[in-house]
């Protein structure tokens, strides 16, 4: 089973919990640890045994960095996502992202 959400009236549309907590935690226990969430909770989130709350979807992705729309798409692999997220909090615009990070990396030798 893969992780879905269904909005009423709404197509079904997957839920990239695994890749978003794998950018932040390596196992669904350091998740649950930062959550409160049982890890089996977890766990049926990420195969979709576990049907989604708003609720939810919110803290999770608070805890793994991102917004809760960038749940239905998997992760920038390129980009680290501790900047990201910084960058993000900081009201860097999400049009602007890749740029202001091309410059950090210019400027870190990161690239």
């Amino acid at each position: 089973m893969t992780a879905r959400y269904k909005l009423p009236g709404a197509p079904e549309a997957k839920v990239y919990l695994q890749e978003w907590r794998e950018t932040k935690f390596d196992t669904q226990q350091a998740l649950s640890n930062a959550t409160g969430l049982p890890t089996p909770t977890i766990s049926r989130y990420e195969t979709g045994q576990r049907e989604w709350g708003k609720g939810y979807l919110e803290a999770l992705a608070y805890v793994v960095g991102c917004r809760v729309q960038d749940l239905f798409n998997p992760p920038p692999k390129a980009l680290d996502s501790a900047l990201r997220s910084t960058l993000l909090c900081y009201g860097v615009d999400e049009s602007n992202l890749n740029q202001v990070i091309a410059i950090i990396n210019t400027f870190s030798n990161r690239s």
